[in-house]
């Protein structure tokens, strides 16, 4: 009975590092989106700009606001085109400004603002003075974005379990040493490579170099844990 709690404790632990592990990368991320609220005449204004994009969904832009006179538009130009701002106007509907940018395939990559207008007010949201830069991707299939997460996810669950058995009885940690290895290789070794493949729009069109295919921290982790193992 000992044995059990101490076991579900140490899942408990592993659970919980995981988890806020996973959060401080996830927020730290240059891909995590940016989100903030503004006070416009005493009222308030709530937005978020992606950083990453698809052309098969586009960019949608949703600000929520609590004042009805706002109007606005989406400006963006395309990296390595010599055009100026092309402006979409946001679409007015209940508290919400939303416009939704079509990209086109062959574009990599685009930076962005969204302006404000109030009355006589002109406010430009965008990422510290300096517009949003989207880099645009390939849809990666449903399943294969699942199982990478999955496998990455339940392969940092085991080795903080096998990490934290070192200060246990040890009983298990060659055991959990061995399946930890063998999460992050079906990870990073096999369903990352296709991620990228769809995300740089390769499939069927021609072969990416083998450092385009992976994930440099990840890799290492891999071969870390190889070591160990």
């Amino acid at each position: 009975l000992m044995k059990m709690k101490q076991n579900i404790i140490l899942w408990l632990g592993a659970i919980v590092i995981t988890f806020l592990s996973g959060y401080v990368e996830s927020v730290t991320s240059p891909d995590y989106p940016i989100t903030g609220t503004i006070g416009i005449d005493g009222k308030k204004l709530s937005y978020k700009l992606d950083k990453t994009a698809t052309p098969e969904e586009g960019l949608d832009i949703i600000l929520r606001t609590d004042i009805d006179s706002l109007t606005g538009q989406l400006e963006f130009q395309v990296i390595g085109v010599n055009i100026g701002w092309i402006k979409n106007p946001l679409e007015v509907s209940y508290r919400t400004l939303k416009v939704n940018l079509h990209i086109p395939k062959d574009v990599k990559q685009l930076k962005y603002r969204v302006r404000i207008f109030n009355k006589d007010s002109d406010i430009v949201i965008q990422e510290k003075d300096q517009p949003v830069l989207l880099n645009v991707k390939g849809k990666v299939p449903g399943m294969i974005n699942t199982f990478f997460y999955l496998l990455l996810f339940v392969g940092l669950l085991f080795s903080t379990r096998t990490a934290l058995d070192y200060f246990n009885e040890k009983e298990k940690i060659k055991k959990l040493s061995i399946l930890t290895f063998i999460l992050f290789c079906s990870s990073v070794i096999i369903f990352l490579p296709l991620k990228k493949i769809y995300e740089l729009h390769s499939l069927g069109s021609k072969i990416l170099p083998i450092m385009d295919l992976v994930d440099t921290p990840l890799l290492l982790i891999t071969l870390v844990w190889l070591a160990a193992t």
